[in-house]
């Protein structure tokens, strides 16, 4: 297990290192496009993003391969959380999610 980290509040652009930990939660704070970096192959990461009070935001994550061939939706309703699952192979990020928790 790995300490959950932190990430704070989500820029426009907001890359995640997964260097430091392999889970970290963020609070959307604009319209997201996540960058995953230093995945390691057989690599099992997560990604807890609570959707901003007041207002209703997207995220996105780059180069990720998701179940089904469709990325999801971020949950828009307010301070509702979504958890994504990735799992890295060493050429590809397999994304599955749960959501509105």
């Amino acid at each position: 297990w790995s300490t959950a980290s932190s990430g704070g509040n989500t820029t426009s652009s907001t890359t995640i290192n997964f260097n430091t930990s392999n889970v970290f939660t963020y609070t959307l704070a604009a319209n997201t496009t996540f960058t995953l970096s230093n995945m390691q192959a057989g690599g099992t990461y997560i990604v807890i993003v609570k959707q901003a009070a007041g207002t209703s935001y997207t995220a996105t994550f780059t180069s990720v391969l998701w179940t089904g061939g469709t990325a999801p939706t971020q949950t828009a309703t307010n301070n509702k959380y979504d958890v994504y699952t990735f799992i890295s192979d060493g050429t590809n990020i397999f994304g599955s999610y749960i959501q509105n928790f």
